[in-house]
């Protein structure tokens, strides 16, 4: 019989963004600070939820966040806490852990530690065209390790497991 679990040789899958991410307000993209709120007005949030279901019964191993605030939902008879799903306990803890029982990764999109000022905050000047750039990935040397010194999309990266583990 097979062990259970991620080995060296694994590969999984992460479902994103838990939850609620399709519900941005004025249908702005949650990626940026001016569309940082999802709207549940409608009482609609548990509609939010099918999809990750499919995902937990195929057995994903990890979930990917939201960014957003999630307004007007209230989980348990309480209102959620409004800070971002990646720092939530209502929702990664009360409703991901305990409720859907998930014991996978929890993995946050790599932006979610970020200072958030400047450009980030207010966006681009109008006219002016958006520029993409190592800040603008939010890890020093992201462009650098995505396309190597030679500028041109790597085909594959190769991890050791002691650098993830």
């Amino acid at each position: 019989m097979a062990k259970k679990g991620i080995k060296s040789d694994s590969v999984i899958a992460v479902a994103k963004h838990w939850v609620g991410y399709g519900a941005a307000k004025d249908g702005l993209d949650g990626h940026n600070a001016y569309g940082r709120h999802a709207d549940f007005a409608g009482g609609n949030f548990n509609e939010h939820l099918i999809p990750f279901e499919g995902a937990f019964a195929a057995k994903v191993g990890g979930i990917m966040p939201t960014y957003s605030i999630l307004d007007g939902v209230t989980i348990n008879g309480k209102p959620l806490e409004p800070v971002a799903a990646g720092y939530n306990k209502q929702l990664l803890t009360d409703l991901l852990r305990d409720k859907f029982h998930f014991d996978g990764v929890v993995l946050s999109d790599w932006l979610i530690t970020n200072d958030c000022d400047g450009t980030c905050l207010d966006g681009e000047k109008p006219g002016v065209k958006p520029t993409l750039n190592e800040e603008t990935f939010g890890m020093p040397g992201a462009l650098r390790a995505c396309h190597g010194s030679t500028g041109s999309p790597r085909r594959s990266m190769p991890v050791s497991i002691s650098s993830v583990v």
